[in-house]
């Protein structure tokens, strides 16, 4: 290590950097967190680290600029079929299965968390198709997910260097690039057009959501991402990642993760060469679903870290009497605990809050036929026309789920969540010029909006948060597309 930086500086970077991204730098690991702050001060804009290092300590630095600083923290390197056990697995094992059991409804939901530059979930989409006979007949959801903008950006051009493909299969390039005019592979379209990359913090963002498509999946990869957390900011994003997941769905981390932080909800399956994890059946009791009734006497359904065995909190009260968790399913729960519910004068908010359940969960059908039922009883709600939206989309109607978006800025002009669906499913489309208005609408509308405002409606994003996402969102990278394209053209 260099001179350039004392420990005591480093030690108190160490410190600033866990108490505002949950990243864990001990004292062995000093190096690389003077190496990335040196590669992070010349992106700042300064030419002395040191007075990089006392602006970041005293200055009360913007979430888009911490969000840089983590892109020069953490490592994105990465490469087609990385740790090939678990794509052996995943193709022998864990998709041959989710075939037999979702042949009916013939829907799968899959979310990299953590996609760095896309050869992760690339490579998942390759896996698909070499294992689905009738791919063409499911409704597919592959979500892409970083914190990192810029390699978001390189992600959704899907061009790629010799580099990305060492310890590749033989087959690879040959089947599934083509090699353009540079001299770089090109991922085949087919293959593109299969990966939704967006934005996301797991430190910071809500998830599950329907909001951001992160819930009712049935499987998650995280990999050489936890171990850049501490140990309580990495059981946070566990136990976030146990609710996005439907009943016995998969968990699969690298073995760098530290295993040590996984909460007894997953269960640990040891293949050869790999060990992955899967959401157990039915809630334990150190997740109890508690019920919180918020002022407008809305349900959630929320879980709790375990403490409260080690008497460090107390269990949920529900009408003054703690609530004991039973040997049922989530399901279950809700639809007895909403014996007990009070009812509201006009029932839509019980009927958005059934819908919004059901559609977590996975039930879509069942999800927007609550939606039908409350818009027939009141067919000015915006809540609900807004679920059924996001349910549409889900089901992989996109045409209806626009129609449905574009009846609700009817009805309010200036309802942001709408703007702000409608943006990301035009984006999804390439329909690049109809997204940015979209999202330039939401960034007018929260022109004046105090940073601190908190957004209900988005399952309380801040105003500040929200014109961040925006900002680092792809339909930037698209909207330069587009103009290259013109360009071309």
């Amino acid at each position: 290590m260099s001179n350039a930086l004392s420990q005591k500086i480093l030690s108190e970077l160490s410190l600033f950097i866990e108490e505002h991204m949950g990243l864990s730098f001990p004292p062995e690991r000093w190096p690389d967190l003077e190496r990335g702050i040196v590669s992070a001060a010349k992106e700042f804009g300064f030419k002395d680290v040191l007075s990089c290092m006392k602006w970041l300590r005293s200055a009360s630095i913007s979430r888009r600029e911490i969000e840089t600083l983590a892109c020069h923290l953490t490592v994105g390197e990465t490469f087609f079929f990385r740790e090939k056990e678990s794509f052996e697995i995943l193709e022998q094992e864990i998709l041959p299965r989710l075939i037999r059991d979702r042949n009916l409804e013939k829907r799968l939901r899959i979310w990299s968390a953590g996609c760095s530059t896309g050869e992760e979930p690339y490579s998942i989409a390759i896996s698909l198709m070499r294992t689905f006979p009738d791919i063409h007949d499911w409704n597919i959801t592959l979500l892409a997910t970083d914190i990192n903008s810029n390699a978001l950006k390189k992600a959704a051009k899907g061009v790629y260097s010799e580099w990305s493909f060492r310890e590749s299969p033989f087959w690879l390039k040959e089947s599934y690039f083509r090699k353009n005019r540079e001299g770089h592979y090109e991922i085949l379209p087919e293959i593109r057009k299969r990966v939704t990359f967006t934005y996301l913090n797991l430190a910071e963002d809500p998830y599950p959501s329907l909001m951001n498509n992160t819930n009712a999946m049935d499987l998650i990869f995280c990999r050489n991402v936890l171990m850049y957390f501490t140990p309580d900011k990495g059981k946070a994003v566990l136990l976030k990642f146990y609710r996005a997941l439907l009943e016995e769905g998969w968990l699969i981390v690298s073995p760098t993760d530290a295993t040590q932080m996984f909460p007894a909800q997953f269960t640990p399956k040891r293949f050869p060469h790999a060990t992955l994890y899967q959401k157990s059946k039915e809630p334990l009791e150190e997740i109890p679903p508690p019920l919180v009734i918020d002022s407008r006497e809305r349900v959630q359904e929320e879980f709790v870290i375990s403490q409260h065995h080690a008497g460090e909190s107390p269990l949920p009260l529900y009408k003054g009497e703690a609530y004991t968790p039973q040997s049922t399913t989530t399901a279950q729960v809700f639809e007895k605990l909403q014996e007990s519910i009070p009812q509201p004068e006009r029932g839509d908010q019980e009927v958005g809050e059934k819908a919004r359940f059901y559609a977590n969960q996975g039930h879509l059908s069942d999800a927007l036929e609550w939606c039908e039922k409350g818009i027939a009883a009141d067919k000015l709600n915006l809540d609900l026309y807004y679920l059924r939206a996001l349910i549409l989309e889900e089901e992989g109607e996109s045409e209806k789920a626009i129609s449905t978006l574009h009846q609700v800025l009817y009805l309010d002009p200036n309802f942001i969540p709408a703007h702000y669906a409608l943006g990301n499913l035009l984006l999804r489309r390439k329909n690049y010029g109809e997204a940015e208005r979209h999202f330039q609408l939401i960034l007018s509308l929260l022109a004046d909006a105090p940073s601190e405002e908190v957004l209900p409606e988005l399952e309380g994003i801040t105003a500040g948060r929200l014109r961040e996402i925006i900002r680092a969102t792809e339909y930037w990278k698209s909207t330069e597309e587009k103009r290259n394209v013109r360009r071309v053209g």
